[in-house]
């Protein structure tokens, strides 16, 4: 497989549209959900050593989570059009969401168009 990964950007729907002038169009979205409550548990985990990451201020959490929910859905659906969109679980074990990631990439399309 080849391809790229663009994490956590796009994140609005200004950033879509910048990358859609540049003809840069993924074939793949993947959507990766996880609940506000799985988030807050990860980060006290990285926090008391019990899980690996970068740790991230709660109040810096907040902010992105907020921002998160305010602009992703306008983002994404600008690839609605000719990009296969997949979501994802991503409350199962890191290597489960990978193997989760990697069947969905090889089982769709490379190309709607």
């Amino acid at each position: 497989m080849q391809g790229f990964v663009l994490d956590g950007f796009p994140r609005t729907r200004c950033q879509t549209t910048f990358l859609k002038e540049k003809a840069v169009v993924p074939t793949h979205v993947l959507v990766l959900k996880a609940s506000e409550t799985l988030i807050l548990e990860r980060q006290r985990g990285i926090a008391d050593g019990s899980h690996t990451g970068t740790y991230i201020a709660p109040e810096v959490l907040d902010q992105k989570l907020r921002m998160h929910a305010c602009h992703n859905a306008m983002a994404l659906d600008a690839y609605t059009d000719r990009t296969t969109m997949i979501d994802l679980e991503a409350e199962a074990s890191e290597a489960k969401v990978f193997a989760q990631m990697e069947k969905a990439v090889r089982m769709r399309p490379r190309s709607k168009g």
